[in-house]
């Protein structure tokens, strides 16, 4: 409950930020946050494959909170109009929303997550 409770009030600030068009700040509360939220920094889960990311987190609940911080990412980058930087986000949150599906076969959040995606575009 702690992480779920704590994305929330991460993604509010977020939200807030992007509603005022502050892009760049949004983004870098996404991605300060992380290493709070989940004990590893934003950068070193970015740059590796999925699968490593999803092995550090090691728990389905953790690797659904990254998934969601790059979802989110990827709207604000799009909000920002940078369409490049948004479709590499969504991609890699739709990449670990099918690493918690590996481990936690039929997860409805991350199933709709996925759902979401699909309709957006990465």
């Amino acid at each position: 409950m702690r992480i779920v409770r704590q994305l929330a009030e991460l993604l509010a600030r977020a939200l807030k930020l992007k509603r005022e068009k502050k892009f760049d700040e949004a983004a870098q509360t996404i991605e300060g946050g992380c290493g709070d939220l989940l004990g590893f920094d934003f950068g070193a889960l970015a740059l590796v494959d999925s699968a490593s990311s999803a092995q550090l987190l090691a728990e389905p609940a953790r690797i659904r909170a990254f998934a969601r911080l790059l979802e989110e990412l990827a709207e604000v980058h799009r909000a920002a109009g940078d369409v490049a930087k948004a479709r590499a986000r969504g991609k890699h949150a739709a990449e670990m929303y099918g690493e918690v599906l590996k481990r936690k076969a039929g997860d409805p959040e991350s199933t709709e997550a996925l759902e979401r995606l699909l309709r957006t575009g990465p």
